[in-house]
């Protein structure tokens, strides 16, 4: 008769290497075509690192080849993006929890949506992306569910086609996000660009004045545009200081405000609604 303790580590054992083998199967590669490869390395292996440090380590040589190979790495982003990449919140758990000698069996843990979240980093700093990849890339955007990894999603678009027509589509939809910092983050990327984009918004004003007036709003937005890797629920932060949160409290503001004065119009009503609000001492 098998003793209980080590039937218990049995079982831990088989269902771990079952979480493995179900995370190995959503990480079968699509076909990535030709390889790229930098200073002798595949873009890959430059990506990855050796996995246990691939979130905490500067990366210079990830963004020389991203610069080396354009729009080339375009498929291997996409696919973490878009794809069953990493693992789940379960299988990193029971990792984490494992003893030493079961985790040295194991495949070692990358949640999916940290792998995105550093692709999505690498997208970053691609700068010539064609129309039709941009189009891809925002599509993401409105699929993701996490809102953390949304708010990051949609910055790490706008540092190089914030001006685009799709980019533009992109934020118009977010303006009826559930989530109330990523509708204030999408109006004020649209307001700062009111008059390149066609036609009047007429919800955009009411958002800011809420971003303005709301406390909760924009610490819904400052909360959730920090990502930390490696946290459950995943992007979690744990907490930020008061003095860091009042800090950009205050730079929030400050860009609503500028947001405002980019409104191609402010109509009298709107003119003296804004009155009132500075009118009000008390932010709630």
């Amino acid at each position: 008769m098998i003793p209980k303790a080590r039937l218990r580590i049995a079982i831990i054992v088989a269902s771990l290497l079952l979480l493995t083998l179900v995370t190995m199967i959503g990480r079968v590669p699509l076909n990535r075509g030709k390889t790229l490869v930098y200073n002798g390395k595949s873009f890959e292996s430059i990506f990855y690192g050796n996995r246990t440090n691939i979130f905490i380590r500067d990366n210079p040589e990830g963004r020389l080849a991203i610069l080396s190979f354009g729009t080339n790495a375009f498929h291997f982003l996409y696919e973490n993006i878009k794809g069953m990449r990493g693992c789940g919140v379960l299988y990193y758990k029971m990792y984490r929890t494992s003893p030493t000698w079961v985790q040295a069996k194991l495949r070692y843990p990358i949640l999916s949506e940290d792998l995105k979240k550093y692709s999505w980093e690498y997208v970053g700093w691609m700068h010539d992306l064609s129309k039709e990849q941009v189009q891809q890339l925002c599509v993401c955007v409105l699929e993701t569910k996490n809102p953390r990894l949304r708010l990051c999603s949609l910055n790490s678009l706008a540092e190089f086609y914030g001006t685009y027509p799709d980019f533009f589509a992109l934020c118009k939809k977010l303006l009826d996000d559930p989530h109330p910092g990523i509708r204030l983050k999408a109006t004020i990327r649209l307001a700062q660009r009111a008059k390149q984009f066609q036609g009047p918004e007429p919800r955009l004003f009411p958002i800011l004045a809420e971003g303005l007036t709301s406390k909760q709003t924009r610490a819904s937005l400052i909360n959730d545009s920090c990502y930390k890797f490696g946290q459950v629920p995943p992007g979690g932060t744990n907490g930020l200081s008061r003095a860091f949160l009042d800090e950009m409290d205050v730079a929030l503001r400050i860009e609503i405000m500028e947001a405002i004065n980019g409104l191609r119009v402010v109509t009298p009503k709107e003119t003296e609604q804004l009155r009132e609000i500075f009118a009000k001492r008390d932010d709630h």
